[in-house]
């Protein structure tokens, strides 16, 4: 028991610093909590869309939350797989994130006041919490989003001992700016930089992940226009920051996400 509460004591002062050291490229901190989701019924959807979407917007509109977003993992999909939902809580900052569901009954009591408590229990046998873990926001190409991404390329990403810094610094400097004119230009929707929070530490196999957004199907493997790099950079050279940056990460694993359902402000 000493040994598990020093280990999360170390994450939580890991987390403080990593708060401390990135403090100035982060405009909007906020932290996020990411369950990885497996459905047991064909009627899991239809219970999120009907029961719950309307249970998180009440939150979102009480402030207890900024967001709630559910995903498919379209990619990699069959029976392999350990889970095909993903499930976000965005938190605007730390105490929000403390007990996003104190209450919960009352909610679910004003938004759904026949039954509602009923259906919330048959609801928790159509899914399975795999595994969530609570990530921190180190940074964003866009901070006011108007619609969700409908796409999501997911990089989970181990950062090379010793060289945490300098991949993050790498990420903010060059490639936050590169992707916030691929934005503004409606190549993609959003570029996001997080790293895990809790839990945290070297047994796990990732530290970071970067979420590529796209409005459309179509718009994930777009060309980006050719004068993107050059009116951020102008001429430093791509391909020498891009294998710096490699160098300074492993890729460990790649995924694809589908919005299926959300509430928002």
């Amino acid at each position: 028991m000493k040994k598990e509460f020093l280990a999360l004591l170390t994450g939580i002062m890991v987390l403080i610093c990593t708060s401390a050291s990135f403090s100035q490229s982060t405009k909007a901190p906020k932290y996020v909590s990411i369950a990885f989701i497996r459905s047991k019924s064909p009627d899991f959807m239809t219970m999120e869309k009907e029961f719950w979407v309307p249970v998180h917007q009440q939150l979102v509109k009480e402030g207890r939350k900024a967001a709630w977003y559910m995903y498919r993992v379209k990619y990699p999909t069959g029976t392999g797989i350990s889970y095909d939902y993903i499930r976000f809580n965005v938190f605007t900052d730390w105490k929000q994130a403390e007990a996003p569901y104190a209450g919960l009954d009352e909610i679910i009591k004003k938004v759904h006041p026949n039954g509602g408590a009923d259906i919330s229990k048959k609801s928790g046998q159509t899914r399975e919490v795999v595994w969530e873990q609570l990530f921190q926001v180190i940074d964003e190409a866009a901070i006011k989003i108007k619609q969700p991404s409908k796409y999501i390329v997911v990089n989970q990403m181990k950062s090379v001992a010793g060289s945490e810094s300098e991949y993050v610094n790498l990420e903010i400097t060059y490639f936050k700016p590169f992707h916030v004119e691929r934005v503004a230009r409606g190549v993609m929707t959003n570029w996001s930089l997080y790293k895990t929070a809790i839990p945290y530490g070297d047994k796990y196999e990732f530290d970071y992940m970067t979420l590529n957004g796209y409005p459309s199907w179509e718009d994930i493997t777009k060309n980006n226009p050719p004068d993107v790099w050059s009116k951020v950079h102008g001429n430093l050279n791509f391909d020498e920051i891009h294998s710096k940056i490699l160098s300074k990460r492993n890729t460990i694993n790649n995924e694809l996400w589908e919005l299926v359902a959300f509430a928002v402000e």
